[in-house]
């Protein structure tokens, strides 16, 4: 679509409030309450799902299209790689290492003298202990291929003991991110060939759902359920840059899901679930589309998405270990605090990085190989 610059339209507010109503429905979870989002009383899906699915059809969406006018020619695409990882990892990497100078303190100030690893250890061992067990944190989560939720004597009292929830999406997207990067060798494989393969793709994707979500991760922390269900969002989103749906296929949507959720159609397995994603990504990248006039502003100054879905998690279990137990009140205040560290993260770690990452690419693109990829906030 012409007019899918984050600056110009809805896709930046639509991110926004994914990311918050993943913090809405972790508000019920992390406090440890019995009770759930109104959604999910309604439609027997939570917010949280809707937030997930949201954001893995938009990030399809939005990066497919990003190759689409970014001028790569080559079989793969590196110069979108290296935008997705100065996109990723600067933020990751900054709240992994606040996570490892916290620990290490804590350690320092005796909060970890009531582990049973640390009885008869001397102080200086203790520390080093709390160090060494850190940096193992930060170097599980550093490439998060399987992270690593929980760090000894922390949150130990919650209803939930994991530092950081949040990232466990985070292999599944950058899995995607790689695949992507062959879209250039697609396009020369012809539209009968393209279509082909997304039909392929789709196929396994519904057909990965029909695994449950327990089962034991295939490789690393991939399950074969979650490759199902997050890889045909992903897709819904790359497909939807092509096929243009409009108001009609809006509509239509929105038919189909009152359908669907008023006569609980959740429980008819796979392909009513991927029919489920189907639609909602039809939705949501057509009101994206939609010009937000002077609201779409927040968008071109700020971008806090990402860091409130990054940072919500360990803010949350915070406020809950020091006894914010109401789901009421955590969400208001970690709402609060959430936004607050996401713009500043934005301001001073994700935007100056976001420039790295496009003068690098812009300066490969000097050196011979193609017009100038645009960059995919």
């Amino acid at each position: 679509m012409e007019n899918s610059n984050l600056k110009t339209n809805g896709y930046g507010i639509l991110r926004l409030m994914f990311a918050m109503s993943v913090v809405y429905s972790h508000s019920f979870a992390l406090a440890g309450s019995t009770d759930v989002d109104l959604l999910q009383r309604l439609t027997g899906l939570s917010c949280s799902h809707f937030g997930v699915m949201g954001f893995f059809v938009l990030s399809g969406f939005l990066n497919a299209q990003s190759l689409s006018r970014g001028g790569e020619r080559q079989w793969i695409a590196p110069r979108f790689l290296v935008r997705r990882a100065f996109r990723i990892f600067p933020l990751l990497w900054t709240m992994l290492l606040i996570i490892m100078a916290v620990y290490v303190i804590y350690a320092a100030t005796g909060g970890l003298d009531h582990l049973a690893s640390n009885q008869g250890l001397c102080y200086g061992k203790v520390v080093r202990g709390a160090w060494k067990t850190s940096f193992s944190f930060f170097r599980g989560n550093a490439l998060p291929w399987s992270p690593h939720y929980m760090l000894p004597g922390v949150f130990e009292k919650n209803p939930n003991i994991a530092v950081c929830g949040s990232l466990w999406t985070l292999p599944y997207e950058i899995l995607f991110y790689l695949i992507l990067s062959f879209t250039p060798l697609v396009k020369r494989a012809g539209k009968t060939a393209v279509i082909s393969m997304m039909l392929v793709v789709a196929v396994a994707s519904v057909v990965a759902t029909t695994a449950s979500p327990a089962t034991m991760p295939v490789i690393a922390s991939f399950q074969t359920y979650w490759l199902g269900t997050l890889g045909f969002a992903f897709l819904v989103g790359v497909m939807l840059n092509y096929v243009r749906t409009g108001a009609p296929g809006t509509v239509v949507s929105v038919i189909v899901l009152f359908i669907y959720f008023k006569y609980q159609m959740l429980t008819y397995g796979a392909v009513a679930r991927a029919v489920e994603t189907l639609c909602f990504g039809i939705i949501i990248t057509n009101l994206g589309a939609i010009s937000l006039g002077r609201i779409s502003h927040f968008s071109e100054r700020w971008d806090p998405s990402y860091g409130i879905y990054l940072l919500s998690f360990p803010i949350q279990q915070i406020l809950v270990s020091h006894g914010c137990r109401s789901p009421a009140a955590l969400l208001a205040l970690s709402t609060v605090i959430s936004i607050a560290c996401a713009c500043l993260t934005w301001e001073f770690v994700e935007r100056p990085m976001l420039g790295v990452g496009r003068r690098l690419t812009r300066n490969a693109n000097a050196g011979g190989h193609g017009r100038p990829a645009a960059l995919a906030e």
